[in-house]
């Protein structure tokens, strides 16, 4: 007798579509929260509610807070690398870096939560899941230290620089320009929302355009 067949196995993909939408529902209400009232003020109960699950199922999916926590900063970080990718995939140089400017900008217009957990979580070594929080960095500006070396590849190849900097240089030029840029979205999002992205992203440009790389 058969064990499987369309029925059955339409019935698991219904149940693992079920459990991946239950756990992007837990993720999502942890990013919320977290934006909201910081990791240490939000309680498992609360993320809970905010997900309308129980609080077994938070459990059940993560196993404890620190790793939900560490999850939501992963995939924070994961997303925002993603949108820096696409935006400089289609050209070189400035023009790239111009580009990661304007979407991460826009990113952040769209999904305020991601940033605040971002600039609030990413930086915390005394955080449960530290350990995991090098590569979460390293998965975030790698697309602008490609953009960088990009940049300084073209000047060095137009005679308008002579030197050749190492890794560490690139690193942090790119984490600069992300510090910047979260700080200009946070500012424009809290003081400022009548200011049109454009004019921010003008204005980040002018900040780095002497990038001596």
């Amino acid at each position: 007798m058969s064990t499987t067949g369309p029925g059955k196995g339409a019935r698991a993909d219904g149940r693992t579509a079920r459990r991946v939408a239950t756990r992007e529902r837990v993720i999502a209400a942890g990013l919320e929260l977290f934006a909201e009232r910081g990791y240490s003020a939000t309680s498992v109960d609360d993320i809970a509610e905010r997900a309308r699950v129980s609080k077994g199922t938070v459990f059940y999916n993560f196993g404890s807070k620190p790793v939900l926590g560490s999850v939501v900063v992963r995939e924070s970080a994961d997303r925002i690398a993603a949108v820096a990718e696409a935006a400089r995939a289609p050209y070189e140089g400035w023009e790239a870096l111009s580009a990661i400017v304007l979407a991460l900008l826009r990113a952040f217009d769209t999904d305020p939560a991601t940033c605040q957990v971002l600039l609030t979580e990413l930086f915390r070594n005394e955080r449960p899941w530290h350990t995991d929080l090098p590569a979460a960095r390293a998965a975030l500006i790698a697309p602008v230290v490609a953009v960088i070396r990009g940049v300084h590849e073209q000047r060095y190849a137009a005679g308008r620089t002579q030197t050749r900097p190492d890794p560490e240089h690139f690193e942090m030029i790119a984490m600069a320009i992300l510090g910047a840029l979260v700080f200009s979205a946070l500012d424009r999002a809290t003081f400022h929302p009548q200011r049109s992205i454009e004019d921010v992203q003008n204005a980040l440009m002018v900040t780095i355009s002497g990038l001596g790389v």
